[in-house]
Order: structure tokens, then C-alpha cells, then sequence
């Protein structure tokens, strides 16, 4: 019954979001609101049929037996919602279609919107549907991947989720300038708010992933340049680009079609992200599983956005500027005006770059992610010049004054030192000053083994540390848990990679200086940009407000800041 529910909900929300596209672009804008609006309610309401089935554990639901079982804890159950290939594509086309609630949104954009969620509905219900019933209900559950069981689960993808699906409003913001061939004060505001809202919800996203995977996931590292991990990198920097883009046009009268050229190929990357991990065409350890006939059907998703986006801003290109109706800066430092106007080219270059790096195992007969010592060095000269531009001018800034902790942090992890060695009970391995002596392995049941370490500074032992290895038979799958004390200055993280029945085991060690100013650089980035979008009042960064001429002669200084860069090797070649 809750599948048939499901299916028919789906259905409905499909044809009312067509029903909203059309009435929107016949200029019925009372209706199409409407039909906008019930389109999103029942796509939601499909959504929350799912996680219906998933909390209460409807094993007649072949999607509720892949993701889950009796033993998982309900709020785990809920999360698979988003922890395989159906209920994702579902959650993602469900938030597309809510971020046309808004009444204030023009014919053209609504149109844009409901058809853009329609199409995903459609892809996710025919090729990717969690809908589908068993012959005979299962008597349990296979249960989530174990990589999944951490409680970053619970709220890093649906953070992500919200950031990548909010594209689709600056996208149909470009796509409505591009037939009315305007780029006026209301659409200028109106793309500024919703850029801030992406820029600084993908923020939050990004920062909550790479914190799980840096304590929890043992790779050693907080990014590995996953295609997953990129999927939401390219459509940060494009974002990030186009907020500096907009913030020339606005303050000095530069030309601006940089802002839509950016935010429509924000969306574009997204879809094209999302094909590449569910299609299975690129060597991911996020993937949702791989099915040829979604990565088509996305591939063709992707031409789409991209299309429109290339013609809305052909038909901008025709005007001299995109004039935001406020008057030009006249004191504004030939510095600002040059950094404002190089920030969206760093932006497209660092775009190039990861998008080349993330689709060349398309390109090649080894089936083998890019290394990740092939962006840092082509994005780190590209991130100095960044920060460099950033602090030519409002220095105090929150979000600039975000962005250069963070890039402390991402530059002191390249100083980062680690150390393997297999250490009998006793035994003790040194790296950059710290001392890990083995205590002894051993298995605590038939499913994990635990290797203590004393943890060890001038002799004086700091802390102990329990790194494990825990089995999970019936997913053919150990996975490693790392232990780690972390201070403000300097992170040690240890990961037990193999033990003997003698107590012999094999560490992995790292020493990590100045992570804090990684999590707290990008939660300040992503807090002033959100906070930006709330109120207009707040003074930002250039590049991530629309600022009106300061009042003389005071003057003014809130946040700066550049972009997000990270280095490690890729998941394929091993811990990163």
C-alpha cells in the first residue's frame, strides 16, 4: 500500500509542476502559483512516504530492504532516504521543486524551475524508483553501508542536498534575464540573495563532510578530491565566482556576465556531478550505485542546463552591461576594482581544473581517480592569488577574514608528517616529535579488534588512543576506525590497518598541524554568507555582498576572503 501511495504521489507532483511551467510562461501567475505549490507539496509528501517506510521498516519495499534493517535505530532508517540511488534522486528532485514556493518568483523562473524538478521526478519515478514492490516481503533488511552508520549522515547529505538543489534558482534567474534581456537592480538583489543562500549552505555542507571523513572514515585526510567531493566543490567555485562577478558590475560598472555565466553553470556542474556518481562512470566511494540508463538520462539533463544557460547569457550579451541601477563607487581603489574583476576568472580557471581532473577517467582505459598532487599544484598557485586579491581591500571583513583561516589551515596540512610501521606489544613508532607505543592488540569479539597506543610527548604519556578494526561479514567489509586527540595547534590520528594474534600491529600514524582553522575558517565563511543573504545591511566582502557607496568619511570594514582548496590523493591509491 505505501508504495502504491508513493508512486501515485509521485505521479501527481509531476504533472502539477508541468501544469505550474506552463501557467507560468501564459502569464496565469495566481494559478501557476498554485500548481507550483501543490506540485511541491506532493513531491515532499512522496518523500515523507519513504521515510515513512523506512522508520517503520516496510520490508515489502525492495528500496527499505536494500538500505536498511530490523537492528538499525529509526533516525538511521529515515537517513536512507538519501543513503541510496532511488530515495536520493527523489529527496533531490523534491527540493528542486521547493525552492519554487516563493510567490515572488517571475513567470519565466517559475517555468524553469517546475519543469527543471518535473524532468528529475521523471528521470528518479522511471529508471531509479524506490517504488518498486517484493514478491514476498523480506524477513530483514541488508542494512545501510557501514561507512554510513556515523551521525554526519544524519545532516552532511541533506546539507549538501539543500546547497546543490538552491542552484536552480539562480539558474532560473539567469534563464528569465536571458528571454527579458534585463539585468536590473531587482534582478541583480534577487540573484545576490540566492547565490549568498547556495554559497553558504554548500559551505556548511562541504565542512560537515570533510570533518567526517577526517574522524571518522580513517583516510587520513579531510579531502581526497572523491568525484562526490567534487560534485560539490565545482559548483562552490562557479558560485563563488559569480558573487565576485555580480559584486564588479554592482560597485565599479564592470561587465557582468560573469554573475550568470557562473550561476548557470553552477547548476549544470551539479547534474553533471550527480550523473558521474550514479552512473558509475567515474570511481567513486560515495557512489549510490551504478546504472547506465540514470547516467543517460542525466548526461541529457546536463545538455539541457547547459543549453539554456549558454542561450540566456548570449541574449545578455547583448547589452553593453548588466546594470544594477545603483551608482558606480567613484572612490573605489583601482585595486578593488581589479580584484573584483579577476576573482570570477581565478573562479573558471579552478572550475577547468577540477571538472578536467574529475572526468578523466572517462577519457583512459585505467579505471583510476586523478591524484590529488594534480590540483594542488595547479590550485594552489590559483588560491595564493585569491587571498592575495582579497586582502588588497576590506581586510576586516568576516567572510574574507573566513576564507584566510581556512586557507591556513589547508596550507598547514601540507606540512602534515605520517609514519606506517607494524609494532609488536611494547614497541613504539616516532613522528614529528609525538611517540605512539603499541600496548598490545587484541579482539574484543568476533567482529572487532582493537589495537590501545599510548600517546607519548617527551616521555610523558598525553593520551591513549584506541584505534579498531571492525568487521562487517555479511558486506564483506572491514573498516577502520580511527582514534585521534586534537588540539587547537596540532592534530595526532592513528589508524590500526592490520593486527596479529600476538598482539603485533600495523599503525598508520598522522600528525596534522593547525586542522582547527579548517572547520572554524569555512563555519565563518559559510555563517557570513548566510547571514549576508538575511540581512542586506550587513557589510560583506565585495565579492559576496552588494554594497552601496560607504557613507563618507568613515571607513568601512566587515569580512574578506578567496576560495576553498584542499589537497590529498585520490581514494584509489590508497588513504588519503
Amino acid at each position: 500500500m505505501t508504495a502504491t501511495v508513493g508512486l501515485l504521489t509521485t505521479w501527481a507532483a509531476i504533472a502539477a509542476l508541468v501544469a505550474a511551467g506552463g501557467l507560468a510562461l501564459a502569464g496565469r501567475g495566481a494559478p501557476a502559483l498554485a500548481a507550483n505549490r501543490l506540485g511541491s507539496a506532493l513531491a515532499l509528501l512522496a518523500v515523507a512516504t519513504l521515510g515513512w517506510a523506512l522508520a517503520t521498516g516496510d520490508f515489502t519495499m525492495a528500496y527499505v530492504a536494500a538500505v536498511t534493517d530490523r537492528a538499525t535505530s529509526w533516525p538511521y532508517r529515515l537517513a536512507g532516504v538519501w543513503g541510496g540511488m532511488g530515495g536520493s534522486m527523489l529527496l533531490w528532485s523534491a527540493l528542486v521543486a521547493a525552492w519554487g514556493w516563493r510567490r515572488s518568483l517571475a513567470g519565466p523562473e517559475r517555468a524553469a524551475g517546475a519543469w527543471l524538478a518535473a524532468a528529475f521526478l521523471v528521470v528518479g519515478v522511471t529508471l531509479a524508483t524506490p517504488w518498486h514492490r517484493l514478491a514476498a516481503p523480506a524477513l530483514d533488511g541488508l542494512g545501510a553501508t557501514p561507512i554510513l552508520r556515523h551521525p554526519a549522515m544524519l545532516y552532511h547529505p541533506p546539507l549538501l542536498y539543500l546547497g546543490l538543489t538552491s542552484l536552480a534558482m539562480p539558474w532560473a534567474s539567469t534563464v528569465a534575464a536571458g528571454i527579458d534581456r534585463r539585468g536590473d537592480a531587482a534582478w541583480a538583489g534577487r540573484m545576490r540573495r540566492q547565490l549568498l543562500a547556495s554559497f553558504g549552505v554548500l559551505t556548511l555542507g562541504m565542512v560537515a563532510g570533510a570533518h567526517w571523513a577526517y574522524v571518522e572514515l580513517g583516510w587520513g585526510g579531510f579531502w581526497a578530491w572523491d568525484p562526490v567531493e567534487n560534485t560539490s566543490l565545482l559548483p562552490w567555485l562557479a558560485v563563488a565566482g559569480a558573487l565576485h562577478g555580480l559584486a564588479a558590475t554592482r560597485r565599479h560598472g564592470a561587465p557582468g556576465l560573469a554573475a550568470p555565466a557562473l550561476a548557470g553553470a553552477a547548476l549544470a556542474l551539479a547534474v553533471l556531478g550527480t550523473m558521474l556518481t550514479r552512473s558509475g562512470a567515474a570511481p567513486s566511494v560515495h557512489a549510490f550505485g551504478e546504472d547506465a540508463e540514470v547516467g543517460r538520462a542525466l548526461v541529457g539533463l546536463t545538455g539541457v542546463v547547459l543549453a539554456v544557460s549558454v542561450v540566456a547569457v548570449a541574449r545578455l550579451s547583448g547589452r553593453r552591461r548588466l546594470d544594477s541601477g545603483e551608482p558606480v563607487d567613484p572612490r573605489a581603489a583601482r585595486g578593488e576594482g581589479l580584484a573584483l574583476a579577476v576573482q570570477p576568472w581565478l573562479a573558471g580557471f579552478a572550475v577547468l581544473v577540477v571538472l578536467l581532473g574529475t572526468v578523466r577517467p572517462l577519457f583512459g582505459d585505467d579505471d583510476v581517480a586523478v591524484d590529488g598532487s594534480y590540483y594542488s599544484s595547479l590550485l594552489a598557485p590559483v588560491g595564493l592569488v585569491a587571498v592575495a586579491l582579497a586582502l588588497r581591500f576590506r581586510p576586516k571583513v568576516l567572510a574574507h577574514v573566513g576564507v584566510l583561516v581556512l586557507a591556513v589551515g589547508v596550507a598547514a596540512s601540507t606540512q602534515a608528517a605520517s609514519a606506517t610501521a607494524t609494532l609488536a606489544p611494547g614497541e613504539s613508532l616516532r613522528v614529528r616529535g609525538w611517540e605512539v607505543v603499541n600496548t598490545g592488540a587484541a579482539a574484543v569479539d568476533d567482529r572487532v579488534v582493537v589495537a590501545p597506543v599510548e600517546l607519548r610527548r617527551d616521555g610523558d604519556v598525553v593520551a591513549r588512543l584506541e584505534p579498531s578494526l571492525v568487521a562487517f561479514p555479511e558486506r564483506g567489509v572491514l573498516l577502520a576506525e580511527t582514534s585521534l586527540r586534537s588540539t587547537p595547534l596540532t592534530d595526532v590520528q592513528v589508524a590500526l590497518r592490520n593486527a596479529d594474534d600476538d598482539g603485533r600491529a600495523l599503525l598508520e600514524v598522522h600528525v596534522r598541524p593547525l586542522v582547527w582553522c579548517i572547520w572554524w575558517g569555512g563555519l565563518l565563511l559559510g555563517a557570513a554568507a548566510l547571514a549576508a543573504q538575511l540581512d542586506g545591511r550587513l557589510r560583506t566582502s565585495p565579492g559576496l555582498a552588494a554594497s552601496s557607496l560607504p557613507p563618507p568619511p568613515a571607513p568601512s570594514g566587515t569580512p574578506t576572503c578567496g576560495g576553498f582548496a584542499a589537497r590529498g590523493p585520490g581514494f584509489t591509491s590508497g588513504p588519503s
